[in-house]
This record gives structure tokens, C-alpha cells and sequence, in this order.
């Protein structure tokens, strides 16, 4: 989109040829862009195939939605309803209203956000539930946020903070040698400002780096958006 209220990048990394992340943006109305993002348990063809559902689901679901929670309940009794042997989906839907930067979302069992600004990086929108397609008749929260003109939202999957340290011992590391969520708070803290674009795959190159020689475990997938202000 060429909206110059906002600058947006997004990227997945697959561990294996077909992986289970995924992202999406949408138009909600002429004032408001939606932002989903998921991790698919499992992998290969029927995480392929559920996260290809869930993607139509929200692109015919999102326009002129008012509650990530209600589109969050509607997914989940879409894929309790589909789900084979256990498949489940952590997920995260986000609002913005780009005329003023208020954020409006909700979050079953996903990473909680990042807001980064020239001060600060701050966590937002902690899941109020659990992921998608556990049991029927869930409920999530929406949580109401706001981003000011220069700030940048950030979304992740497990594949970054859960990605192991290549090296035996790393100083800095959790006790599980895991990448974390502190890394990558600093990370964003020594990156930042810079574009959507720059900032994600500073952070791709940080963890890369973490887990060498090896490659990291699982899918990597991170999405940031500036917000630029309405005018």
C-alpha cells in the first residue's frame, strides 16, 4: 500500500520447506488496517492447509470488523470444528485506526506485542485466552492501545525467542540457552529508529547469528509497522 500514514515489513523464515507461520494484513474500513498473526502447531501439509483456511477466514472476516476478540471466536469455532488430532493455533488480531493511532486487539495464547519508540520498548496485548481450536466457546478480550506519530508495533512468533544458542555457553543467555524475550527487547532498543524493513531483518540476522552454525528450530516470522500520524 502506498498509505503514508504507515510504513509495514513482515517476514517468515521456514525451518522446513512447509512451515506453520503465517501473517496477514487488511483493510477494515477506509480509516483502519488489520493485522493477524499465528503460529500452526505442527508442520508440513495439514498445518499448510489450516493456516491456508485461517488466512481466508480472516481476509473474509475482516472487513469492517470492530472486535478482534468476536473475529477471534469465529475462527476458533471454524477450526475446532475442522481440527484433526489436536491441531491448534496461537493467534493475534490487531486494529489500527490510522487517523489517531488507536490499537484495538486481542490474543489467544500468542507472544504479547512490542511497541518500540525512541524512549522506550514496551509490551503490549498479553493473551487473554487460549490459542484457537483447544474447545468451542471461547472467549477472548479486546484490549484497547494507542500508537503515537514515530512508534513502531512488532509481532512475533516462537521461532525467534525460542531459537537456541549455537554456541555451548553464551553469556547473556536464559537458563535454557533460548534467544528470549530480553534479547530481543535490546535488540529492537539497539536497532531502533530505523525503518520496518531494517529493524526486522536486523533482528532475523541478530538471531541467525545466535544460533550458529546451526539454523534456528522452528519458523521465524516477525512483522513491524510504523505508525507516521494522519497528516
Amino acid at each position: 500500500t502506498d498509505d503514508p500514514r504507515f510504513e509495514v515489513y513482515g517476514t517468515t523464515i521456514p525451518a522446513k520447506i512447509v512451515g506453520g507461520d503465517f501473517y496477514d494484513f487488511a483493510r477494515l474500513d477506509e480509516y483502519r488496517l488489520g493485522m493477524l498473526i499465528g503460529d500452526v502447531s505442527g508442520k508440513g501439509v495439514p498445518a499448510a492447509l489450516t493456516m491456508a483456511q485461517l488466512l481466508a477466514e480472516f481476509r473474509l472476516g475482516a472487513p469492517g470488523v470492530t472486535s478482534p476478540a468476536e473475529l477471534l471466536a469465529k475462527l476458533n469455532e471454524g477450526l475446532v470444528e475442522r481440527s484433526q488430532r489436536g491441531m491448534f493455533c496461537t493467534v493475534a488480531v490487531v486494529a489500527i485506526d490510522l487517523r489517531d493511532g488507536r490499537m484495538i486487539g486481542a490474543n489467544a495464547g500468542h507472544h504479547p506485542m512490542l511497541v518500540a519508540s525512541d524512549e522506550r520498548v514496551a509490551s503490549l496485548l498479553e493473551a487473554s485466552g487460549p490459542p484457537i481450536g483447544v474447545v468451542p466457546g471461547i472467549s477472548w478480550q479486546d484490549e484497547q492501545g494507542l500508537l503515537l506519530p514515530g512508534e513502531t508495533a512488532m509481532f512475533y512468533t516462537d521461532g525467534i525467542v525460542e531459537a537456541r544458542s549455537g554456541a555451548t555457553r553464551v553469556p547473556g543467555t536464559t537458563p535454557e540457552g533460548e534467544y528470549g524475550v530480553s534479547r530481543l527487547e535490546r535488540a529492537v532498543r539497539e536497532t531502533y529508529p530505523s525503518t520496518p524493513r531494517q529493524l526486522v531483518e536486523a533482528i532475523v540476522e541478530n538471531v541467525n547469528e545466535y544460533t550458529a552454525p546451526m539454523s534456528p528450530h522452528d519458523d521465524c516470522t516477525m512483522i513491524a509497522l510504523r505508525y507516521k500520524g494522519d497528516g
